[in-house]
């Protein structure tokens, strides 16, 4: 199983996360940020705490349980 760390981070005037780190190699490497607004109900949809919360602890769980296999699709890419 794979080692995750999910903190809070807080800044004055901004945007609150929540990041998640893997370990690697001995090493933190941060995965994931999910971010809420600190003025924001706790459980809105979009910006809540409680919601932004739950989601990295989600993530962070499956991040241990597949043992960190991600796989990462283009959405959008600017035309050549």
């Amino acid at each position: 199983m794979n080692r995750v760390i999910v903190r809070q981070v807080r800044k004055p005037l901004q945007m609150g996360t929540f990041e998640v780190y893997a370990i690697i190699e001995g090493e933190e490497r941060i995965i994931n940020i999910f971010s809420y607004k600190p003025d924001a109900e706790p459980n809105d949809k979009y910006w809540g705490q409680d919601t932004a919360r739950i989601a990295a602890l989600d993530f962070a769980k499956k991040w241990e349980e597949t043992g960190g296999e991600v796989k990462e699709e283009i959405i959008y890419q600017t035309p050549e």
